[in-house]
């Protein structure tokens, strides 16, 4: 099971250890995605620039443990200078400002200890439904998109005694999902409760692009590609359309609504404006960050199908 873990952390704001960092970090992450089982290492700032959201996926355990390998010289080599960068930037400051986030997918016990090494504060997330795709490039035959994937994630409450049917809901319209969106379609869908709110979960989902994105919607995105028309408009006469729809309403009936959807959506720079339209369309309040003002390597997907290994989302095909 694919690892995911997106988080927080301090940054620098002098402009030369700023550089500096960058520099290390980019060599850092080139590295991990030549040499290990990762799918994409990118750091991007936030508006603020004391802080930049990170994003690190491993395809699974092994790629985890690999990346803080220190017998491994060249891993030790580039950990032992950007570790220390990332830590003197935050948690070794006075006050220490720690890395906060969350981990998806196949962690254990072995890797949060590893994070806690860190002095993270990362939540792990147990899982209540969903999955996180591994070899997705090799499920042929798929159409080669030229369009970057869409990463959500977000803190959604779910309504008193609603969590059992929420992971109901979820897994039977991320099984629809599977079956019936063309293209690349959803690469992960998958939710857990907060360890400090049982009534609110971290959810992921990672579309393989935009269109899977449009169309995960079951219609209710007006745009020209959709693959589904809108239901409630009376041309409509398409019957994947009124099943999506329903399951997809069905869904959001777990959730309070009264309390807006909060997180991070990591999209290409011209379709976040678009994404966000439509997602504050629902009520949520999320911050986008395009992937062309990442540091670091991938995830670049736009090859899906085509030149992808097997063992990696972003594959050798470039990166960020």
């Amino acid at each position: 099971m694919p690892i995911v873990v997106v988080s927080r952390r301090k940054s620098f704001t002098e402009e030369e250890p700023l550089k500096k960092y960058w520099e290390i970090f980019e060599e850092t992450a080139a590295y991990f995605l030549e040499a290990i089982d990762m799918q994409a290492v990118i750091q991007v700032l936030e508006t603020d620039p004391n802080f930049y959201q990170d994003i690190q996926i491993f395809n699974g355990k092994d790629a985890f443990m690999d990346h803080v390998n220190m017998s491994n010289k060249r891993t030790a080599e580039l950990l032992s200078q950007w570790g220390p960068q990332m830590m003197m930037a935050g948690p070794m400051q006075k006050p220490p400002t720690f890395f906060e986030g969350v981990v998806y997918g196949g962690w254990d016990d072995e890797t949060i200890k590893e994070t806690d090494a860190f002095m993270a504060k990362f939540k792990p997330v147990e899982a209540l439904y969903g999955y996180i795709t591994k070899d997705w490039a090799c499920k042929a035959p798929l159409p080669v998109t030229t369009s970057s994937p869409v990463i959500v994630n977000s803190r959604r409450k779910v309504k008193a005694g609603k969590m059992a049917s929420l992971a109901t809901d979820v897994g039977a319209i991320a099984a629809w999902y599977e079956a019936n969106l063309p293209g690349v379609g959803v690469l992960a869908i998958t939710a857990g409760p907060d360890s400090e709110d049982p009534d609110l979960v971290n959810d992921l989902q990672i579309f393989g692009d935009f269109q899977a994105f449009v169309d995960h919607m079951c219609g209710d995105f007006p745009w020209p590609t959709a693959s589904f028309c809108n239901r409630h408009e009376k041309d409509c006469d398409s019957d994947k359309s009124r099943t999506c729809g329903a399951m997809l309403e069905q869904w959001m009936t777990n959730y309070n609504m009264s309390f807006p959807f909060q997180g991070e959506i990591f999209a290409s720079k011209d379709k976040l404006p678009l994404i966000l339209k439509a997602t504050s369309g629902m009520g949520a309040q999320f911050v986008g960050y395009a992937f062309e003002d990442a540091h670091g390597s991938g995830p670049n997907f736009a090859n899906a199908g085509g030149c992808a290994a097997c063992n990696s989302l972003a594959g050798g095909c470039g990166g960020y």
